[in-house]
């Protein structure tokens, strides 16, 4: 398998979340980021290809978890912050780019996922914290 490469130096050079799914051989998603900049990299049995994050700018993002269920469905979960506030973010690979897909979050306090598996290309299931008392554990599924 060919070297997967960042692509440059900087905040990333020691990720704090690491995270890979592979519907198959040839289908691979790998992100990453540390300080709230979330990075992806497709694998398609030939070569890596850099796909860019979703969303309104200015967005910083960390992306804790990927799911993948074909070369044209993965879901990436984390957290986001931007102007209108901090909460858990979901995103979508269509197998050419990332969409944001739509995130509830816990009914009170603040929220980020940690992890995420999809069983189809609608339906998965994150988990993650509230932040907004004590770290309390809360799950969402969306489908």
């Amino acid at each position: 398998m060919q070297q997967l490469r960042q692509g440059r130096r900087g905040s990333n050079d020691f990720p704090d979340h690491v995270s890979v799914s592979c519907a198959t051989a040839s289908a691979c998603m790998v992100t990453w980021g540390a300080d709230f900049e979330g990075i992806a990299r497709w694998w398609s049995g030939h070569f890596w290809t850099a796909p860019a994050f979703a969303g309104p700018e200015p967005r910083q993002r960390s992306i804790l978890g990927v799911s993948c269920t074909s070369a044209t469905s993965c879901t990436a979960a984390g957290s986001s912050d931007s102007p209108a506030g901090f909460g858990p973010l979901a995103e979508s690979w269509n197998g050419a780019a990332w969409s944001v897909s739509g995130a509830r979050g816990p009914a009170v306090g603040t929220g980020a996922f940690d992890a995420i598996s999809c069983t189809s290309a609608t339906t998965c299931t994150a988990v993650g914290s509230n932040a907004r008392i004590e770290s309390v554990p809360f799950a969402e599924a969306r489908g």
